[in-house]
């Protein structure tokens, strides 16, 4: 994985646009913004910010995931 994303993500605007965003934050490089963008389809499968980052980040996901519903 390069700096760019690679050619899928600079053909396409939005990726390029997500990725840009994703990668700004301190810390989060190439690799993790990719993998970002490919399990929130985009950020469009987010439907509870805080459950939903937890969950990929794999922290109190499942007791959350109980008190939510």
């Amino acid at each position: 994985m390069n700096r760019t994303g690679g050619p899928v993500i600079q053909q396409d605007d939005r990726l390029k646009e997500l990725f840009k965003w994703i990668t700004s934050v301190p810390g989060v490089g190439p690799a993790t913004a990719t993998e970002v963008m490919v399990a929130t389809d985009e950020f469009k499968a987010i439907s509870d910010p805080k459950l939903d980052f937890s969950c990929l980040e794999n922290t109190k996901c499942f007791s959350q995931a109980i008190e939510h519903d």
